[in-house]
């Protein structure tokens, strides 16, 4: 199941990012997330579940899109059955890397077009 929340982007793009706004809008949807981990753990799924936290790009004012690390960064926070607790990624990591690593969790070959690789492995 994918949940994606689009607010932050467009608090970024109007008042801009790294503002109190933003992080505003931050905790916001940081309740959101524990409300569905909540709801995970009551439908006994937990010990089965994988969680990704990321995000499509970071900003800078009101934009993104430039070279900056600002712009490029962004969190990728994984957690559940059959990831390490306390690993810390420390190699270069793209975002089409994040669709390798959740065909890796499921077993799948990737395509061999794909240029991405698992961050798990």
């Amino acid at each position: 199941m994918a949940v994606i929340f689009d607010e932050p982007d467009h608090v970024g793009h109007e008042i801009g990012h790294d503002t109190p706004a933003y992080y505003t809008k931050l905790h916001e949807l940081d309740g959101y997330i524990g409300q569905i981990l909540q709801a995970v753990k009551e439908a006994g799924i937990w010990d089965d579940t994988v969680i990704i936290i990321t995000a499509d790009h970071g900003g800078i004012e009101n934009g993104h899109g430039g070279k900056t690390m600002m712009e490029m960064e962004t969190p990728f926070i994984i957690a559940g059955k059959g990831i390490q607790k306390g690993q810390v990624i420390t190699n270069s990591m793209m975002q089409f890397d994040i669709a390798s690593t959740i065909a890796d969790l499921l077993g799948l070959q990737q395509p061999q077009v794909w240029i991405g690789r698992s961050v798990i492995r």
